[in-house]
């Protein structure tokens, strides 16, 4: 697991209480960092649209 992208996103899931638009907005802050300013990651859209479910839950 060497993305700097996922490495990131897994930081930030683990600190409770976030919203949505604050995970996605810390996660790029994050990838910035882990990478030295090299890759600066763009949010396009609405991140109302992004859903994030418990492990094991399958939405149909």
């Amino acid at each position: 697991m060497d993305s700097p992208f996922v490495i990131a996103l897994l930081q930030t899931l683990s600190t409770p209480g976030l919203t949505r638009s604050e995970v996605v907005q810390e996660t790029a802050t994050r990838v910035s960092e882990l990478t030295d300013g090299r890759h600066i990651p763009m949010a396009y859209g609405d991140a109302s649209a992004i859903r994030i479910l418990p492990l094991g839950v399958v939405q149909e």
